[in-house]
């Protein structure tokens, strides 16, 4: 099986080799005496590397799709974490509707050691190497919906977020079942967990066709909406000079809120970092705050709490994050109300170079949040999608073993483990093909 692993593995490096090779020459959609046409990026550039891990795992026959129309997925992840923040369980509820006249099948890769359907569900799943199968036939209308347990193992590093958590009274950490009396401490740290190297193209962009694009973005962020090529005053592709590559650190932005509960008769000494709101009742004392991790704000967020303690058992902390666009304060102009007013004002405070960089960043971050939407995947990649993500503190909870998993035996731990190097490989620089 390691043969198995280690030959899957070489394929995706080889594979990513050669998508450096083949699509980089490709960035170049059309040049002429006014520039280089770039296209801007979609939610479909964001999810071509993920079909080429489903390819390379699979072969011809990875991808077993067949619909009868649009499909809208819901999902809710569930993650679990114990007293030190580490990762131990984690389910997807996920919902499907999937509409039009005919039969469907499709599979959710997973990887999963359990299946079950939810309530309400039109079809039961079946599980296969720890891939889940649906097959069936739609009349019109079908809703169909599956919890899924997942490998915490491998979920670490596909979630959105990554959460570290320390809780000391007297600087000793705490464990449940026991009441503690002391100077009690809670860290809570929140991550964007989703950077990735992207190669993304730059150049100079004429001031006043980067001022409008930079408007439009700006204009849309600021209504709470997300920038999409080719609507809303965005246009699909730009105009540059000097056409160049650099590599950029890019994430997809996740909106998260979170606190820590503590139940006890009475708190004394408090002191508090990170935290926007504190919410008393009797015998029960809560610290709460919101964020945006990237797309212009901070990839991280620490959450402080110290107090004195009587009686106090393990607090609740509960973390809960969606994915969101980049914040409009990160597109706003150097000088003036609007990118273009400050061009026309005072054309010398701006960078044609810095602007595109500005334009590229922000569209790519935006299309990243497609992966996140649907976290374990839309059998129609244009369908709606949206997922929410929480994870909670259950100290009694033990670790899930990484090893076997139903119907698959060793295959699927020796598989699931390589797909993940898999999306190291391949994601290790995301190469983006112009159409």
């Amino acid at each position: 099986m390691v043969s198995l692993a280690g030959s899957i593995v070489r394929r995706a490096a080889a594979a990513s080799a050669a998508a450096v090779l083949t699509l980089t020459p490709l960035t170049v959609a059309r040049a002429d005496e006014t520039g280089t046409v770039v296209k801007l990026p979609t939610e479909k550039d964001a999810l071509a590397v993920a079909v080429n891990i489903e390819r390379i795992l699979n072969g011809s026959r990875g991808i077993e799709t067949h619909l009868p129309g649009p499909v809208a997925d819901r999902e809710r992840v569930d993650a679990a974490v114990g007293l030190d923040g580490k990762l131990v369980a984690v389910s997807d509820d996920q919902r499907m509707t999937i509409s039009g006249l005919g039969d469907f099948e499709f599979k959710v890769a997973g990887p999963a050691t359990d299946v079950e359907a939810l309530p309400g569900s039109e079809s039961e799943p079946g599980l296969r190497r720890g891939s889940v199968i649906w097959q069936g036939f739609s009349d019109g209308s079908k809703s169909i919906g599956a919890r899924m347990d997942l490998i915490p193992g491998q979920e670490e590093v596909r979630l959105p977020i990554k959460v570290a958590l320390a809780i000391t009274v007297d600087g000793k950490p705490v464990e449940p079942d026991h009441a503690y009396d002391g100077r009690l401490h809670v860290r809570l740290t929140v991550t964007n967990n989703s950077t990735l190297p992207i190669q993304v193209v730059d150049g100079e962009i004429g001031l006043a066709e980067g001022a409008a694009v930079l408007d439009a973005i700006r204009s849309e962020l600021r209504a709470g909406h997300r920038p999409i090529p080719g609507e809303a005053g965005i246009p699909a592709a730009i105009t540059v000079s000097n056409p160049a590559f650099r590599q950029a650190n890019l994430e997809a932005p996740v909106q998260v809120g979170g606190g820590v509960i503590l139940e006890v008769p009475r708190l004394a000494s408090v002191h508090t970092a990170g935290i926007e709101e504190v919410d008393q009742h009797p015998g029960r004392f809560g610290f709460a705050f919101s964020t945006l991790l990237g797309g212009g704000s901070p990839l991280s967020h620490t959450a402080d709490v110290t107090a004195t303690v009587r009686g106090l058992r393990v607090p609740k902390v509960a973390v809960t994050a969606t994915p969101a666009p980049p914040s409009a304060a990160s597109v706003a102009p150097p000088t003036g109300v609007t990118w273009s007013a400050g061009v026309r004002t005072n054309p010398g405070a701006f960078d044609p170079k810095a602007m595109t960089g500005l334009i590229m960043d922000t569209m790519w971050r935006t299309a990243r949040l497609r992966q996140f939407d649907a976290y374990l995947g839309n059998p129609d990649p244009t369908g709606e999608a949206a997922t929410t993500y929480r994870f909670v503190l259950r100290p009694a909870v033990a670790a899930a073993a990484p090893g076997v998993t139903p119907g698959g035996g060793g295959a699927v731990r020796a598989i699931a483990g390589a797909g993940i190097a898999i999306l190291i490989a391949v994601g290790a620089v995301v190469v983006w093909s112009r159409s």
